[in-house]
């Protein structure tokens, strides 16, 4: 069975929790997920099924979209609510349009530096490694793009906002950055993933849907973010079940998800005006072979 399933996971789970109840679910081991979810966060996950794994590299380059709290007064190791208090202040307090003012400095490209309590590598080894092992790194910037941040709520030692980013954005990294512009030690102690790209969070499953086995599985074309093209002429199919480019006179979109008789069999990218060159193959040989004899 090939699908994709969204969740939304709970707190204190870990994005591979939910997997492994999936792989039990679906007996399957061919599972895979879109962005991970810190354990203390919540929100939305997209897991791939079988063949639904080949398109969660597509998912996982859209932008993301989280609803966090940042509580002033306590900086951690973590960058959240997790971890070990490293600095405290007293808080320093402004009006709200102040809050605004600060919260669209970071709107656009930024520079941004990773937690060191994260998985991105730096010199073979996870940042978390470099971290547990008290052994000091150089962690590298990197820019990142906030393409929209808006204040949903500030009580004075707490600020909740809504933003946009683009992939690899870290909003604990966001979240102790926002606190020093306000000249406060700060860590989140909330964060919710409500949108991968157009996939929302109101059409996830609960996770206690899921341990039911009472849950909804999309097909690959509910959930990319590019056009859904069928195509009938055989001798186009031929090409695209080889591998090979494939000219569409009529096509604009950078991207395709071809389909064959309404099944998703391959990814194709435009390289070249109307020459498009195949990204990704999501047919199964017995499909393909059973097309090619009927063409």
């Amino acid at each position: 069975m090939d699908g994709i399933l969204l969740i939304n996971k709970p707190e204190n789970y870990t994005s591979y929790d939910i997997i492994k109840v999936v792989k039990n679910l679906f007996n399957t081991k061919k599972v895979g997920h879109c962005g991970t979810l810190d354990p203390f966060a919540c929100g939305l996950l997209i897991v791939g099924i079988n063949k639904a794994t080949k398109i969660m590299s597509f998912l996982e380059h859209e932008s993301k979209e989280y609803i966090a709290t940042i509580r002033f007064g306590s900086f951690t190791d973590t960058y959240d609510l997790t971890g070990k208090e490293i600095s405290s202040s007293n808080i320093l307090v402004y009006n709200e349009d102040k809050i605004i003012e600060v919260l669209n400095l970071f709107k656009g490209e930024i520079n941004q530096t990773p937690p060191i309590y994260s998985s991105i590598h730096v010199d073979g080894k996870h940042l978390y490694e470099y971290a547990r092992n008290n052994e000091i790194v150089d962690i590298p910037t990197r820019k990142v793009n906030i393409y929209d941040i808006d204040l949903i709520k500030y009580t004075g030692d707490t600020l909740t906002f809504k933003t946009k980013c683009s992939r690899g954005t870290y909003i604990r990294s966001l979240g102790v950055d926002i606190s020093r512009k306000l000249n406060n030690d700060g860590h989140l102690s909330f964060l919710k993933r409500t949108k991968i790209g157009n996939v929302k969070l109101e059409e996830a499953n609960s996770y206690d849907d899921l341990l039911k086995g009472n849950v909804k599985l999309l097909s690959i074309k509910d959930c990319v973010p590019f056009k859904v093209l069928n195509i009938f002429d055989s001798s186009i199919l031929k090409r695209v079940y080889y591998g090979q480019d494939i000219i569409l006179k009529n096509e604009t979109d950078e991207r395709l998800l071809i389909c064959d008789i309404d099944k998703e069999i391959a990814v194709y990218k435009k390289i070249d005006k109307n020459i498009y060159h195949c990204e990704r193959g999501l047919f199964d040989e017995d499909f393909k072979s059973r097309r090619l004899k009927e063409f």
